[in-house]
């Protein structure tokens, strides 16, 4: 099953099962999972090369925040978003932790 966390409802869940969570990204225009935004990315990367930006890759600046919502969706971080769906609060830095160790799962 590889590496585990519990989720916010005491349930147990690996990096493989959050990498196949579909959500529907603003970035993308299409419901996809965290593992297919991220092969994009990295697709987008190699395919652009020098002219690759990491703050626009898909044309928008904040992207990796399409990445953070599923998680707190799906209880993975604890967060909330305010009455217009913008974040409040949340974990970023154990956001960023799961989606690198998700990408290293493959890599």
């Amino acid at each position: 099953m590889g590496k585990v966390l519990t989720n916010s409802e005491g349930e147990i869940i690996s990096l493989s099962q959050i990498k196949d969570i579909e959500f529907s990204s603003y970035e993308m225009d299409s419901d996809v999972t965290i593992g297919d935004f991220l092969t994009e990315l990295l697709a987008t990367l190699w395919s652009e090369k020098d002219e690759f930006s990491g703050k626009h890759p898909f044309g928008n600046s904040g992207w990796e925040y399409d990445l953070y919502r599923p998680l707190i969706e799906h209880g993975i971080i604890e967060g909330s978003f305010d009455e217009y769906g913008d974040f409040e609060d949340f974990d970023q830095r154990l956001a960023d932790k799961i989606i690198l160790d998700i990408i290293l799962l493959d890599y």
